[in-house]
């Protein structure tokens, strides 16, 4: 029998593939956008109650990568 892991998302229901549009629903007034510069793509930083998350996007505002909590050493 073959096992399919849970998605990987938010409390709220944040995961991959999800778009820039669903975070600002589900976080409203709380995603800030930072566009592509070269070499790095766009990305949402996201004020959470939990702590911050960042949402790197493709060239279709689709969620490819997350990220949370504080850097080591911050």
């Amino acid at each position: 029998m073959k096992m399919t892991p849970p998605a990987v998302a938010t409390a709220t229901g944040l995961g991959y593939g999800a778009t820039a549009a669903d975070a600002e629903e589900l976080y409203p007034g709380k995603v800030e956008r930072v566009p592509a510069e070269e070499p790095f793509p766009a990305f949402l930083d996201i004020d959470a109650e939990g702590g911050p998350i960042t949402a790197y996007l493709d060239e279709v505002d689709a969620i490819t990568n997350l990220e949370a909590g504080t850097a080591c050493g911050e």
